[in-house]
């Protein structure tokens, strides 16, 4: 989550997308991220989609965050326009 809180203060996130299965998997790390996103005066979408779905979709990522999470799930696709 550090990660994401540094990478939050670089950009406008639009959109997310997550595994559905992390609600049943991994449900406190989406509430810590959801705060992340609160404190940086964020709403993003949410969109949940299958973790099958979830890996075919970052065939078409532009950049890749490695973060060194290891709890399942914990993967997110974040979606970002242009700030200025």
């Amino acid at each position: 989550l550090r990660t994401l809180d540094a990478t939050l203060s670089e950009l406008k996130v639009e959109e997310i997308v997550i595994a559905s299965e992390m609600h049943d998997r991994n449900q406190l790390l989406f509430e810590q991220m959801m705060k992340l996103f609160e404190a940086h005066l964020m709403a993003p979408k949410i969109t949940e989609v299958s973790h099958v779905e979830f890996k075919q979709r970052t065939e078409d990522s532009e950049a890749v965050v490695r973060t060194g999470e290891c709890t399942p799930y914990a993967n997110v696709i974040l979606k970002s326009g242009v700030v200025f």
